[in-house]
């Protein structure tokens, strides 16, 4: 039995926010700086080094297959996570499709999402 690959059947990309970049049909797709679980989400996980204050790093939304672009507000290490939107002072921070906390201050697209400005809403 011959395996079929699903490439073909994949959506078109598609952008999850205004202002972000996508990838253009039939070109080929260079692998991610950040990924993104869900398309509510609002926060993306770092999967390379190095992320340099500045840079144009792309995220693949594991959901959906499409593939964002958003320009790194600090340096951001790996592991850690990105803004992929706007964020406002006491907007819930929704990562993996879950509330993990409440921004404390604005995060603009491409900031650096940490302790220093997001918050548990458990005490």
């Amino acid at each position: 039995m011959a395996v079929q690959s699903d490439v073909a059947t994949r959506p078109q990309d598609r952008s999850v926010a205004t202002g972000e970049s996508r990838q253009p049909t039939g070109q080929a797709k260079q692998a991610p700086h950040f990924i993104v679980h869900n398309r509510g989400d609002v926060v993306g996980v770092v999967v390379v080094e190095d992320v340099k204050k500045g840079q144009q790093i792309n995220g693949w939304v594991m959901e959906t297959d499409e593939t964002i672009t958003v320009t790194a507000g600090a340096d951001i290490p790996l592991g850690h996570k990105v803004a992929i939107r706007d964020i406002k002072n006491g907007d819930a921070i929704l990562k993996y499709d879950h509330d993990i906390g409440r921004a404390v201050e604005d995060i603009p697209a491409g900031g650096y999402v940490h302790h220093h400005n997001v918050k548990t809403k458990r005490w």
